[in-house]
């Protein structure tokens, strides 16, 4: 898709709310042990919605955006259910008439990294599995190193992140 977009005079990025992924999780890469991970198995990554706070935190979001920046002319979220829901209720801070005079664009191009084969795995799988890993990661290159079946930040920059970039400029 090619943007018609006059000079970017700002650009704000605003990260999704709380995720049911973020509470499940904790904050730790992998699952805990199978009973967390058994009634998720069934989701990928993206499939994960916001939770009450989250939805909360977009909606404050939203209110403050439209009061100190007012309308934008485009808003981009990613292909993600939350980053979808986290937009929607920032715009619903707007009027109908307001959210019909912007552009809005969910694209796959900004969602978060792949963790690859780690993010249905749990602790003692990749323990098992990739025995390495655990002890490799703490002092790992955070920019170049790539899970496996994942992507390295070096990946995102080099491909999304450039396509994304001149999909905006152009």
């Amino acid at each position: 898709m090619k943007l018609k977009l006059r000079r970017i005079a700002n650009l704000f990025l605003v990260r999704h709310g709380q995720s049911v992924i973020n509470v499940v999780k904790g904050g730790r890469p992998f699952w805990r042990d199978d009973a967390q991970r058994k009634p998720y198995e069934h989701l990928e990554d993206g499939d994960f919605s916001l939770t009450d706070l989250g939805r909360e935190q977009a909606t404050k979001t939203g209110l403050a955006l439209r009061e100190k920046y007012g309308l934008f002319d485009l808003v981009i979220h990613s292909s993600y259910v939350r980053t979808k829901e986290t937009c929607d209720l920032i715009l619903a801070a707007y009027s109908d008439k307001e959210r019909q005079s912007m552009r809005v664009w969910g694209t796959p191009i900004i969602r978060e990294r792949s963790v690859g084969e780690h993010f249905k795995l749990t602790a003692a799988e990749v323990e098992e599995k990739y025995p390495d890993w655990t002890a490799k990661w703490p002092t790992a290159d955070k920019f170049t190193i790539q899970m496996p079946g994942g992507e390295s930040m070096l990946e995102i920059c080099e491909g999304r992140l450039l396509t994304f970039h001149e999909m905006l400029l152009n």
